[in-house]
């Protein structure tokens, strides 16, 4: 004897079926996209914190290469964050996202003197124009909480080295490493374009000097001869808020930005010891502008929390020879 168990003339059910079954590959599909964007850090030093904020950073991590491949705006738990930093991560991934291509990340979480924490050496890309990218190394620093507090780009690490050892003293390698967390945040205000930020940091009576080619032309026989034209640097003296204003316009004629220092020198003044100038080589890269040049700051950490600058200074570096780059002794300061 056979038993039926489908009702005659009924055809099976199987909507429920093929649904779960449609749901089950949508799954199949999306496990290995988030897969290829998953990025693992792990930290050469094991703890409680190191756990806890290399598990963090992985997460950090591929939600900017999720965003990135979507083109949307990154994901990160409001309570991963500290007060502030999730609009200047925003004004960064405005001006252009970027990814981390390493799967597995291994690095190492630096204690700070000040309590703060940072993850350096996160290399990541970005698009720049047209289907070329660019390389960058991505600093994450997180208060003693373990809140995300600022993300910016950073000099490479092999330079990070040798900048804090080239400290003597305790208290002088934690002031380098403020000195360098504020120059990378200073560098990654132009890249976001903020100009809030740009305003906080520079002292009222800032002296801004800015250095522009110009074309001086040699008179031969009473005619002009552009060939015989030579280019010499002329030294602009501007104010705060003529610079700050010329700067507003680049920022709105701009999409994108990409400052970044290829050298870095720290120097502390011989008498006033928060006083330190910081020497860079600067490039500039902008839509139809780039430039090459010596970037100097005279920088007052009188108020650790609060630096100000009182000089900046940039001279093309293709017409500048280096024993003529301004630097801390060419200014006097008067108490």
């Amino acid at each position: 004897m056979s038993i039926n168990l489908k009702p005659a003339g009924k055809k099976p059910k199987t909507a429920g079926f093929r649904k779960l079954t449609g749901l089950f590959c949508l799954l199949l599909m999306t496990l290995p996209a988030v897969g290829q964007n998953r990025t693992e850090v792990s930290f050469s030093a094991s703890g409680e914190l190191e756990d806890l904020l290399s598990e963090r950073t992985g997460k950090i991590l591929t939600a900017f290469n999720l965003a990135d491949a979507k083109k949307v705006q990154p994901k990160i738990p409001g309570d991963w964050i500290a007060k502030g930093a999730g609009r200047s991560l925003k004004e960064l991934w405005s001006g252009r996202s970027f990814f981390c291509p390493e799967t597995e990340l291994r690095t190492n979480l630096i204690h700070r003197q000040d309590g703060r924490l940072e993850v350096r050496g996160i290399p990541v890309r970005m698009k720049t124009d047209g289907d070329s990218t660019a390389s960058e190394e991505l600093v994450l620093v997180f208060t003693p909480a373990g809140k995300l507090e600022s993300v910016y780009f950073g000099v490479e690490n092999e330079k990070y080295t040798t900048l804090m050892s080239q400290g003597g003293t305790v208290s002088d390698i934690r002031r380098r490493q403020i000195i360098l967390d504020f120059v990378e945040n200073f560098r990654t205000a132009y890249n976001r374009k903020d100009l809030t930020y740009l305003k906080t940091v520079f002292s009222d009576n800032a002296l801004i000097i800015v250095g522009h080619v110009v074309q001086v032309q040699k008179d031969n026989s009473g005619y002009l001869n552009e060939n015989l034209g030579e280019q010499k640097v002329e030294l602009i003296r501007q104010s705060k808020q003529d610079y700050l204003a010329a700067l507003e316009l680049v920022f709105r004629k701009n999409q994108f930005i990409k400052v970044g220092f290829e050298e870095i020198e720290i120097v502390q003044h011989r008498k006033f010891n928060s006083v330190y100038g910081v020497t860079l080589l600067q490039y500039w890269n902008s839509a139809g502008y780039s430039d090459k040049g010596y970037l100097f700051l005279m920088i007052d950490f009188r108020e650790e929390d609060k630096p100000l600058i009182h000089v900046r200074s940039w001279q093309p570096q293709k017409f500048t020879e280096p024993d003529s780059v301004i630097s801390l002794g060419d200014f006097e300061i008067i108490e």
